[in-house]
């Protein structure tokens, strides 16, 4: 199955104990998201939760709208320098090699 080609199997023999046990799931939505704008540039921080290996930023003109999709690394920070004036509404998604994690809460960010 292809559980067992992601995990190892794991053997026990009589008196032989085994170590802690990891369910291996995509990561949980990205916490405490704030967002800084100077001007137009946008600085977006967040805490990784579930130890995602890349992130992508879900980004729309109208709540729950997608328009844009940027796959960011693994750093829970990044900037966006020369973002055109305008209301936005965003979404953090983390991921890793177990697929696409939730969603952070959507958030509006305002760029004068």
């Amino acid at each position: 199955s292809s559980y067992q080609q992601l995990a190892p199997e794991v053997t026990r023999s009589a008196g032989e104990s085994c170590g802690p046990l990891r369910v291996l799931t995509a990561p949980g939505a990205p916490r405490d998201v704030h967002a800084t704008v100077t001007g137009n540039t946008v600085a977006l921080s967040w805490t990784n939760v579930g130890d995602a290996s890349q992130f992508v930023l879900e980004a729309g003109v109208r709540p729950g709208r997608t328009d844009l999709s940027v796959t960011l690394g693994a750093d829970a920070r990044t900037t966006f320098e020369n973002v055109p004036s305008g209301t936005y509404y965003l979404r953090l998604r983390g991921g890793n090699a177990f697929g696409g994690g939730r969603p952070s809460s959507e958030f509006r960010v305002v760029v004068p």
